[in-house]
């Protein structure tokens, strides 16, 4: 992997993945966003580039190869960074610290959102379940252990938009869409859409269209309330709650798609891995990862501490599949 100081240009015109936007929001949110994390200085110093001349994200092969699961991976600098592929295209982005300041509000609706929805142990006799039972060991008796999925979606093979984990029992609908719904989550999920506008805008303009079109939807008319600045582009919530994982890729989402991890918590340690760049990220209370996870493996490390939420913000591959059918 090579270090790179050269920056991409500044966005100065409106791109057509905005159309939809008007160019006043475009310069005030989006633009301001871009040129915030992409200094026009190739020299600032709070921005790394890192080209990596092993791995293409055309290439990409589906077993996991056994020097991957072996992999001594590299403690990476706790700064803004950026890494691409082979062939130029932008893998990973990570902003460290970026929700600090806004760490409580959000951590106060993770709080009310465990107490009333008790998390998802991973499946029986996975890989990841035995490794679950083992964390369960290291953790104090009243720390919950497991998942949250707050989905938009449930049985897209029947074209039904209602999600089993989001809509379908009272106590979890109200709890989960006002979860979703508040100032906190709201405003969070509304800046983590404008930064993906800003590190790949056709990406943004695929999965707002994907947004836009199940909104339209009668079922799933809650989401246009959800979408206050018309930017909103992620559809699924996915709340890791004191957990640890196994290596993965996330093979239900769409390839050379998105994710956006959210970190928050009290705990140290516990870095992000990602064998095919060969780096492990810090991956502390307040930073953000976004990262092509269909793409990447990777897993998180164990942690040290008292709580460590992770939110998981993305669209499943069966959206885009039943949003390319209507």
């Amino acid at each position: 992997m090579m270090e790179d100081s050269s920056l991409p240009n500044p966005l100065m015109e409106k791109p057509a993945e905005f159309h939809d936007m008007d160019r006043a929001t475009w310069r005030r949110r989006i633009r301001r966003v871009y040129k915030h994390h992409y200094p026009i200085d190739k020299d600032h110093p709070d921005l790394k580039i890192y080209h990596c001349t092993q791995f293409s994200l055309a290439n990409t092969v589906d077993g996991l190869p056994q020097e991957l699961a072996a992999a001594q991976c590299s403690l990476a600098e706790h700064q803004n960074s950026i890494w691409y592929d082979s062939d130029g295209l932008k893998l990973v982005q990570y902003f460290p610290r970026l929700l600090s300041r806004t760490a409580g509000p959000i951590l106060s609706e993770l709080e009310t959102l465990v107490k009333a929805y008790t998390p998802h142990p991973p499946p029986q006799h996975s890989q990841q379940q035995q490794s679950e039972e083992e964390w369960l060991y290291n953790l104090p008796p009243e720390n919950p252990s497991g998942f949250l999925r707050l989905t938009v979606h449930d049985n897209l093979a029947k074209d039904q938009a209602a999600c089993s984990d989001l809509l379908s029992r009272d106590t979890i609908r109200i709890t989960a869409a006002n979860f979703r719904r508040s100032t906190a989550i709201s405003d969070m999920s509304q800046y983590m859409s404008i930064l993906l506008a800003a590190i790949d805008p056709p990406s943004w303009r695929k999965y707002r269209d994907v947004y836009i079109k199940l909104a339209s939807q009668r079922e799933c008319s809650f989401l246009r309330d959800w979408d206050p600045s018309n930017i909103e582009c992620f559809l699924d919530q996915t709340i890791l709650v004191n957990m640890s994982t196994t290596i993965d890729r996330d093979w239900k989402n769409l390839p050379e798609g998105w994710i956006c991890m959210v970190v928050l918590g009290e705990f140290t340690e516990g870095g992000i891995v990602l064998p095919d760049l060969g780096v492990e990220l810090p991956f502390q209370a307040g930073d953000v990862v976004f990262m092509r996870s269909w793409a990447l493996w990777h897993f998180l490390k164990e942690y040290q501490g008292v709580e460590r939420y992770v939110i998981v913000l993305s669209t499943s591959n069966a959206l885009f599949n039943w949003s390319s059918r209507l």
